[in-house]
């Protein structure tokens, strides 16, 4: 969210968080439901109940994903939620329909005149040898919370170095540049296909 240009202020637990709310009234508040001292849905029932704080939204984070645990959260008045791990574009899309904030979004750099090549012609198994496992994982990593600044950077430290990898090194630099998750995804795939 900082390197969004938002200003953010962290709490360990739910207790300091209605503090906080009150004091400060956040536009948004993204609140775990297990903490310490005062679980999330307190926390948020005591915002909530401040009519001061009506306008704050809040956002449930959750490492769970099953559908009745999504209808409690929504159902005790969590103005939303993510459920961990989640991806940039989720929390994203998140604060854009939920919350009222109006998100400016920065253009994509011009693609640069660098030669792309096509998927199919890349050689993954030698690809996935000459970066080993460790890399593949940073990279999938990087992907899974679609962190294309840390994909790109990936790219320039550990793959443009060596002339043979640069046919995927410029691939995985254009799908980054065009915040293409699905190219980069399918990538990784097939390079942890490639060394199994």
């Amino acid at each position: 969210l900082e390197t969004a240009g938002f200003i953010t202020i962290e709490v360990e637990n739910g207790k300091i968080a209605v503090e906080l709310a009150r004091d400060i009234k956040p536009q948004i508040i993204f609140m775990d439901i297990k903490m310490p001292v005062m679980d999330g849905y307190e926390a948020m029932r005591l915002i909530k109940g401040n009519d001061a704080n009506k306008s704050i939204r809040i956002f449930a984070l959750t490492a769970s994903a099953f559908t009745n645990d999504e209808e409690k959260i929504l159902a005790s008045g969590f103005d939303g939620f993510l459920a961990k791990p989640f991806k940039r574009s989720s929390l994203f899309g998140l604060i854009k329909e939920k919350s009222g904030i109006a998100l400016e979004y920065e253009k994509a750099p011009a693609a640069q005149s660098t030669v792309v090549p096509e998927f199919d012609t890349l050689d993954f198994a030698y690809a996935s040898n000459r970066l080993g496992k460790e890399t593949i994982a940073e990279i999938a990593d990087a992907v899974q919370i679609n962190d294309f600044t840390g994909v790109q950077a990936i790219v320039e430290t550990k793959m443009l170095p060596h002339k043979d990898l640069s046919g995927l090194a410029a691939l995985m630099k254009f799908a980054a540049g065009n915040f293409d998750e699905d190219t980069l995804t399918k990538i990784i795939s097939t390079l942890q296909k490639a060394f199994a």
